[in-house]
């Protein structure tokens, strides 16, 4: 049995308005970033079929079931992708749960598709 290995991704976050520079550099970025032309990007080049992509998955599991299909998805799936580890990722929206101790609740999940129990 292969092992995979969990990584729990801790973020640290802050509650309230961000600073209005720290604001203003995140928008600054943001349209740089759009700005540029398409056709200058690289894109990475997706191995042949029969070689395995290597994957991280960075996930927050706990929110909904989409992510949690996608794991068990490339899991069945080895001959396709090489699973590199996960990171739980915390995800923020009006669900309960949601916030700091949703990367918990995430990678618990996380553990619990891996191991295949309930």
């Amino acid at each position: 049995m292969k092992q995979v290995c969990c990584v729990v991704m801790l973020s640290i976050l802050s509650v309230g308005y961000l600073d209005c520079a720290l604001a203003d550099e995140y928008l600054q970025r943001k349209e740089s970033i759009r700005s540029r032309s398409a056709a200058a990007r690289r894109v990475p080049v997706i191995p042949p079929r029969d070689k395995p992509l290597r994957v991280i998955i960075d996930t927050d599991a706990q929110n909904e079931i989409d992510d949690v299909w996608a794991i068990a998805l490339a899991m069945m799936c080895p001959e396709r992708f090489r699973i590199e580890g996960f990171v739980a990722a915390n995800y923020d929206n009006d669900s309960p749960g949601a916030g700091v101790d949703s990367i918990q609740a995430s990678a618990r999940l996380i553990e619990t598709t891996l191991l295949g129990q309930a």
